[in-house]
């Protein structure tokens, strides 16, 4: 389901932030290989609170890669 596209490309993202390969690539991968890919952009804490509510509410639980 969402959840597990969603936690399996961003386990991915943990493990490539170890690796040199730049973060427009590996979303690239992840659209080829026919995942999902959500990227958001706040500015404001209570913008982030209310994208992860959406997020959580739309396909599970999830991990924050920048929050983690």
């Amino acid at each position: 389901g969402w959840g597990a596209g969603l936690g399996g490309f961003l386990g991915a993202t943990v493990g490539a932030a170890k690796k040199p390969k730049p973060f427009s690539d590996l979303v690239k991968d992840a659209i080829t290989n026919d995942q999902y890919v959500v990227i958001v952009e706040t500015l404001s804490e209570q913008e982030t609170s209310q994208t992860q509510d959406i997020i959580k509410a739309a396909v599970g639980d999830y991990t924050d890669v920048a929050q983690a």
